[in-house]
């Protein structure tokens, strides 16, 4: 008689082996499509753009004795931040042309410009700054001290995004303070001789008494002394890592004369009680008042009252340091205002 039980036990044991592997390759999926979907995007290369952020606008650059820094914004084609990108900022050297004098030509000659200060990602040299682009794209050098007297030089700014390269470049100028550009002068055309018809006059004698009179030029007007006028001005918004706000400054004039503010003649203090958040570590003041303004009489005016456009008010900025920055969380920020006015 046959023995069908051992076949049949070897069918069975055939099916659960397909069913085994059927099943681990169904889980083979499961690992895989998860672990795929869990993988981060790369940052799209295409379209990367990088453009000046806060940096005082125009070209050159005026660069003041007391220094700046400079700042990038980096966003993919989409318009999105792109952060976590290397950042380098690289300040040329000043060159001087060659000069004739007599027969002979002067040697051209190169002068740094100044220097960095320490930066998060190192200092390859002094002339070089390296920082990694915030959460939203922001990248902001040290600050850069000028050392020379007077010249034009550039700063290069390059970004590593996924193995490609974009950069930025701005042209900076140092004004010579010892030799300010000569006034200009207009020499108007000589008047059109014209004739006349005279006649003969009953003379007439009168001695009128001399008046001593003195010449003088005009002085130019006097610099108010502190306390002369007010400023005050608040944040309303929190400040966020790698984040700007403009400050919509008011000033208050009590004087019975219009007085004038020059591009530059406001300045901004900042500090923090806050315990582990250092003011000079998590917060800049990006640049200062950009235009002059005018506060009439016996008033009290806002700079968006005044018609000065937002990206030339002073801008405060909290500084992505890309470290643990919760010490700041909640911190209160006194900022003092200082100014100097002409009336």
């Amino acid at each position: 008689m046959r023995n069908d039980a051992e076949p049949a036990r070897r069918r069975s044991r055939l099916v659960y082996v397909v069913l085994g592997l059927l099943a681990l390759g169904l889980l083979a999926l499961v690992v895989l499509s998860t672990s795929d979907s869990s993988t981060p995007p790369k940052v799209p290369t295409g379209g990367i753009s990088m453009r000046s952020a806060g940096t005082e606008r125009g070209s050159p650059i005026v660069l003041s004795p007391s220094g700046m820094r400079f700042r990038v914004r980096l966003l993919d084609a989409q318009g999105h931040a792109v952060h976590g990108a290397v950042v380098t900022f690289s300040a040329g050297e000043i060159r001087t042309a060659r000069t004739e004098r007599g027969k002979a030509l002067t040697a051209a000659v190169t002068t740094p410009p100044g220097f960095f200060a320490a930066c998060p990602q190192g200092n390859p040299t002094l002339l070089e700054c390296r920082v990694v682009s915030g959460r939203k794209g922001y990248a902001t050098s040290s600050m850069f001290t000028p050392t020379a007297t007077h010249g034009v030089f550039t700063v290069t700014v390059t970004a590593v995004v996924d193995g490609h390269q974009v950069r930025f470049v701005f042209t900076v100028e140092l004004p010579d303070a010892a030799n300010p550009p000569a006034p200009t002068t207009t020499t108007l055309p000589p008047r059109r001789a014209t004739t006349a018809t005279t006649r003969p006059a009953t003379p007439t004698t009168r001695v009128i008494p001399a008046t001593p009179t003195t010449t003088s030029p005009t002085p130019p007007p006097p610099t108010l002394p502190a306390g002369t006028f007010t400023i005050s001005g608040d944040i309303t918004v929190p400040l966020l890592p790698g984040g700007s706000y403009p400050l919509d400054l008011s000033v208050t004039n009590p004087r019975d004369l219009a007085i004038n503010i020059a591009a530059g003649g406001i300045s901004v203090s900042i500090t923090t009680g806050q315990t582990g958040c250092s003011a000079s570590g998590n917060f800049v003041i990006t640049h200062g008042l950009l235009d002059p303004i005018t506060i009439p009489a016996g008033s009290t005016r806002s700079l968006s009252q005044l018609g000065v456009p937002t990206d030339r008010w002073p801008e405060l900025s909290m500084i992505e340091t890309n470290t643990n920055q919760d010490a700041c969380r909640g911190a209160v920020l006194v900022l003092t205002y200082s100014g100097t006015a002409t009336g």
